[in-house]
């Protein structure tokens, strides 16, 4: 089989299929002998599937119990620094048991220049990746160097520190840069003391100049930590040393679960140092989300540890149910701290689960404010009907605002509405996004099976003009939460020829219960004027805009998708 993206397809349009010399690799043997010559340029010629070379017998079973022998390690000199391009092929049966080394994946270690791109890597069934630390589906350790187009499914697990679905470890050095783009996992990913990511599991650098960059990814599978730093997608962000690290148009979508601190639905921490700025930028999450301290939707914790360090967060929602099973809980982030010096900021950002704490500090979007540098929220909400330990959080509780713990209300006909989101600065744009918006009503990345993250039933409203004509601007088919009122078309809006309109056949757009069409009533127009007698402008008003892209798609796409209902 040959699966090709449309990414991929759009580079390959550009650049070719192959890299002018590079060596083809076109059966098991060739793939493993690139361990032979870790500088070339290599290109995947065919899908390759490794079950029968690495069974008992096979030619890759001298490796015995171990499975694959990872391509690269870290010392001198035999790291990959080459070049892999999959050319939009597969290698399937891929399992590694190796829970005593390190730098452990199809690929142990890349550094330099080198690149993988357009390459897809499925795990065997029933088996998985397992190593000691810096574990990952495709690549183990990642230094200065780029990965884009690839993914990998199935389960991926380091016996100590650092396992992610695609990168164990994702490490940028000397004034280097490390790029991850256009890639997803599936599998879930755990490691048994600290950092498990869905995607990376510990993403650092400690050197001047450096800069990181993971975007357009995401990942799907369930993520635990026996220690500290589970997150959905990225287990630990952790730069310092004056450079950059970002994570922007990403989502994850699995539970995350640490023993111990830090477990966030995106990231279990995001940790800025001196001179440094950490930034996570349009992205979400929808896992519900566990740890004994430090909690968070979206970061378990964020912090920003010396002069010039930045940590911020922006333009992301987060829409899994909390839990700290000792201290600290958010909605959004489970903390927010900094040092002298440094800064913390959270801004134009959501929250829809509920959240639970016994101890200190649960609050509808971030837990717990450290005040020693600047911590910032701003232009923050929460889904009205949150609740914390058990209650809803009252809109007259004065941490109840956009700029403070709980954030401010929207209800959820607001956030089924594209201008709540437009009105706080998002960008969307059907092409370029980062964010779009279609029928479905809520933000996306337009990436995977993306699936409706609010925390309430959705059902729709069709107002029937019977024949009539509406001139106004409502919209006649509504997405309403469940016990919403719709909004009815104005009563001066509406005609029909020869007719005068009387009212709706029923009032059931209020307080909705199910799916419903209202059909408007008409009667022959003898005197010329308008009668009324039931409906009209009942709902609690404010429009859509006119148009007629939520007709009968959004009816069946709303019935089909998401589980929303029974």
């Amino acid at each position: 089989m040959k699966k090709v993206f449309c990414m991929v397809v759009l580079v390959l349009a550009l650049c070719g299929t192959a890299w002018g010399a590079a060596t083809p690799v076109s059966t098991p043997a060739e793939l493993a002998a690139i361990s032979n010559d870790l500088t070339a340029d290599y290109v995947l010629v065919n899908d390759i599937d490794l079950t029968a070379y690495l069974a008992a017998g096979g030619p890759g079973g001298t490796w015995g119990t171990d499975g694959w022998l990872p391509i690269g390690e870290s010392s001198a000199g035999k790291q990959f620094t080459g070049s892999f391009d999959g050319d939009g092929h597969v290698i399937t049966g891929l399992w590694i048991d190796r829970p005593a080394s390190d730098d452990v994946g199809l690929f142990g270690n890349i550094a330099g220049d080198a690149t993988i791109k357009n390459l897809g890597v499925e795990i065997a069934a029933g088996k998985k990746v397992i190593g000691q630390n810096n574990v990952g589906g495709l690549v183990g350790m990642q230094n200065n160097s780029t990965i884009e187009y690839c993914y990998v499914t199935g389960d991926v697990s380091a016996a100590n520190n650092y396992a992610g679905g695609l990168v164990g470890m994702q490490y940028c050095s000397g004034g280097g840069s490390v790029v991850i783009g256009y890639r997803y996992a599936t599998g879930d990913v755990s490691a048994t003391t600290n950092g498990a990511g869905g995607l990376v599991g510990y993403l650092y650098s400690n050197t001047a100049g450096n800069s990181s960059t993971i975007e357009y990814c995401y990942a799907t599978g369930d993520v635990s930590a026996g220690n500290d730093y589970a997150g959905g997608l990225v287990g630990w962000q952790h730069y310092g040393g004056s450079g950059s690290s970002m994570i922007e148009n990403c989502y994850a979508a699995g539970n995350v679960s640490a023993t111990g601190e830090c477990a966030g639905g995106l990231v279990g921490m995001q940790q800025s140092g001196s001179d440094t700025e950490c930034t996570i930028e349009n992205c979400y999450a929808t896992g519900d989300v566990e740890a004994d301290n430090y909690a968070g939707g979206l970061a378990g914790a964020q912090t920003a540890n010396g002069a010039g360090s930045s940590s911020v967060i922006e333009y992301c929602y987060a829409a899994g149910d909390v839990e700290s099973t000792t201290n600290y809980a958010g909605g959004l982030v489970g903390q927010q701290s900094s040092s002298a010096g440094g800064s913390s900021a959270i801004e134009y950002c959501f929250a829809f689960g509920d959240v639970t704490s016994p101890g200190a500090a649960a609050y509808a979007l971030v837990g717990d404010q450290t005040v020693v540098g600047t911590n910032t929220i701003a232009g923050s909400y929460r889904y009205e009907n949150v609740k914390v330990n058990g209650a809803v959080v009252p809109a007259s509780d004065p941490e109840s605002a956009p700029d403070k713990k709980h954030g401010g209300v929207k209800t959820g006909r607001e956030l089924l509405t594209k201008t709540t989101y437009t009105g706080n600065n998002w960008i969307f744009d059907p092409v370029t996004g980062p964010w779009f918006w279609d029928d479905l009503n809520f933000p996306k990345l337009n990436m995977g099976a993306e699936k409706f993250p609010f925390p309430f039933i959705v059902w729709v409203v069709t107002f029937d003009l019977n024949g009539g004509t509406y001139s106004g601007n409502v919209e006649l088919v509504q997405a309403i939460p469940e016990g919403g009122d719709a909004e009815a078309p104005e009563e001066e809006n509406l005609s029909k020829k020869g007719f005068a309109f009387i009212g709706w056949d029923s009032e059931k757009y209020l307080g909705v219960t199910g799916d419903v069409t209202i059909t408007a009533q008409w009667e022959e127009d003898g005197g010329g004027k308008r009668k009324h007698r039931r409906g009209g402008c009942d709902g609690f008003g404010y429009g859509y805009g006119y148009g007629f892209g939520f007709l009968a798609l959004a009816v069946l796409a709303l019935r089909k998708q998401f589980g929303m209902r029974n």
